[in-house]
């Protein structure tokens, strides 16, 4: 769901407490570690450029990529830059998540769907 203020929801799930960890970490780096560092530029998650570019293109399939390519390259790499990389993966699918809720033909007529010109 596309929300100014999304709600807060615990995770405290008996039984999910790893994948909120999981969660957690993804969260942090965003926000404070390495995707601060190196997208924020004192911008929200939501106006970061996978977003304008995203929006420039009409699609959100380059942070779908990213996610991929994130993925793939950290099978290659010690387990702890791995993780790293997977919790960067993360937020990619989230920002993909959040690309499409805000551009859905849902939340604004029209905007949905992307007509594709043949022949050119």
């Amino acid at each position: 769901m596309c929300n100014d203020k999304p709600a807060t929801v615990e995770m405290d799930a008996p039984g999910y407490e790893r994948l909120a960890d999981v969660l957690r970490r993804a969260f942090d780096q965003a926000a404070r570690g390495k995707g601060k560092e190196r997208h924020a530029i004192e911008r929200a998650f939501h106006d970061q450029p996978m977003q304008t570019i995203s929006g420039l293109i009409g699609s959100a399939d380059g942070l779908l990529y990213q996610a991929i390519k994130k993925t793939q390259e950290s099978r290659r790499l010690p387990l702890e830059r791995s993780v790293a990389e997977r919790l960067g993966a993360i937020a990619y699918l989230a920002g993909s998540i959040i690309f499409d809720e805000a551009n859905s033909a849902e939340a604004a007529p029209g905007l949905g769907e992307i007509e594709i010109m043949e022949g050119r």
